[in-house]
């Protein structure tokens, strides 16, 4: 299990070994898993090449899951209908590079993702349909390797960066 977001009375729980979104009660049934293969309804199935697995709750309720394995976000339902994709693996600025990017992802202004990765460990800003828009943090503000940069944000729209090698979190503001 890699990450929880709850809305409402549903959870959504990420679960990186079996590749697929947990849909219950918060009384614990389940209601669906999200994102297995299906070619019918274009659902690409999910590609989990290592721990890294995180989804959230957008302001308008929908479920934004990252698909690693295939750099890219995707927005899903409730019911576990895939509604949107974007994403590019690449190692220029506005892609994501290595095996498994993003690693990690947070809401800004309710529109806007937060982005993290590993490998190039860089922190970037992309609007809702995918466009690249500013980087935050560079490799060089990173030891090299750094792994987990967990990002959440505030009521400020400050983002902050769990930064696990260092031990201690860094915080980005807007200027």
């Amino acid at each position: 299990i890699t990450s929880i977001a709850i809305k409402g009375e549903d959870i959504f729980i990420a679960d990186a070994g079996q590749k697929v979104v947990y849909h219950c009660h918060v009384k614990g049934y389940l209601f669906n898993k999200i994102g297995l293969k299906d070619p019918a309804t274009g659902v690409p199935g999910f590609i989990i090449p290592s721990p890294y697995f995180d989804l959230g709750i957008s302001k308008d309720g929908n479920l934004w899951v990252v698909n690693p394995g295939r750099h890219s976000f995707e927005k899903y339902k409730s019911d576990g209908t895939l509604l949107t994709s974007w994403g590019k693996a690449s190692n220029a600025m506005e892609g994501f590079c290595g095996c498994c990017n993003p690693s990690n992802f947070a809401f800004l202004n309710d529109s806007l993702f937060v982005t993290s990765e590993k490998a190039i460990e860089r922190v970037k800003i992309y609007n809702a349909d995918g466009t690249f828009l500013c980087l935050v943090a560079t490799p060089d503000q990173f030891e090299a390797g750094t792994k987990g940069l967990d990002l959440a944000v505030d009521n400020k729209n400050r983002i902050l960066v769990l930064d696990p090698a260092k031990k201690l979190i860094r915080i980005f503001e807007p200027k």
